[in-house]
């Protein structure tokens, strides 16, 4: 069985609000964020505006854990995207990760539009396409998640953070 696995680190999309909500202590705060979190329809610039502005009220030390963590986190997708690519060009998917990835990546839309459009990508799958990646969606629900985000099934669904195709 030959396969390829196109993991997309797309959950959070491209604005790390779960990873400050972690380390804030300040229960006013932790609303803020968690709000924030879960607002699927703000544009994705906006979010990261009203973050930074969070960010810039909290303590020294947690701004500099923060930047530390979401660092980890882009140093993580970075290398998880060289061997998807690697993978994608070998087995003739590289149009298929680049889509997902500009979807990731596009500030200018909402984590839920985001969804959407992933959702419009998937149906351009083939049918074998599409049950391995229904599979592989129907196995991620089962993985043990950060419980954070167990109040917004989108959120639950996009922390999976992936989409599999296989061949």
């Amino acid at each position: 069985l030959v396969s390829i696995a196109v993991t997309v680190v797309y959950s959070k999309g491209p604005v790390f609000v779960e990873e400050l909500e972690q380390l804030v202590e300040n229960e006013e705060k932790k609303t803020e964020l968690r709000k924030l979190a879960e607002d699927m329809s703000m544009i994705r610039s906006e979010k990261a505006m009203q973050l930074d502005t969070i960010l810039s009220e909290l303590p020294e030390d947690v701004q500099h854990e923060y930047k530390k963590k979401v660092d980890e986190e882009n140093t993580k997708m970075r290398s998880e995207l060289m061997s998807q690519k690697t993978q994608a060009d070998k087995w003739g998917y590289p149009d298929i990760l680049a889509k997902i990835m500009a979807i990731h990546s596009d500030m200018s839309i909402s984590d839920s539009h985001a969804e959407k459009l992933e959702e419009e990508l998937m149906e351009s799958l083939t049918p074998h396409q599409k049950q391995y990646y229904d599979e592989f969606r129907a196995g991620s629900e089962g993985v043990e998640e950060d419980s954070t985000c167990e109040t917004s099934f989108a959120v639950t669904i996009l922390l999976s953070i992936c989409v599999f195709i296989f061949c």
